[in-house]
């Protein structure tokens, strides 16, 4: 997990995403969903971040995330929604909205 964040830091998104995907098979396979779930965030935030919005709703959708689905994922699938549309206005709506999920990381 502090690779990955090491490469964000660096704006390396895509091995970012590869330490973060690591992160999170290492936990699922250990049934530590809380921390699986934290590194499932930072996958989907490094999919936005690489200007992928799109692969980001998929892992969304995915069946991978069903055990995942809480207030930090709505958060990055209504971040993914607004790079997808360019809209700023849409993140700004997202940043009031998804506050604590979105700044406190």
């Amino acid at each position: 997990m502090m690779s990955g964040l090491i490469s964000v830091d660096e704006k390396d998104y895509a091995t970012a995403y590869s330490y973060f995907y690591e992160t999170f098979e290492g936990y699922r396979s250990m049934n530590q969903l809380d921390l699986a779930g934290a590194a499932f965030k930072f996958m989907l935030f490094s999919k936005v971040m690489s200007k992928n919005p799109d692969d980001c709703l998929n892992l969304i959708n995915s069946s991978i995330s069903l055990n995942y689905q809480n207030r930090d994922v709505e958060a990055m699938k209504s971040v993914a929604q607004a790079a997808k549309a360019m809209n700023l206005l849409m993140f700004e709506k997202c940043k009031q909205v998804y506050e604590w999920e979105l700044l406190e990381d």
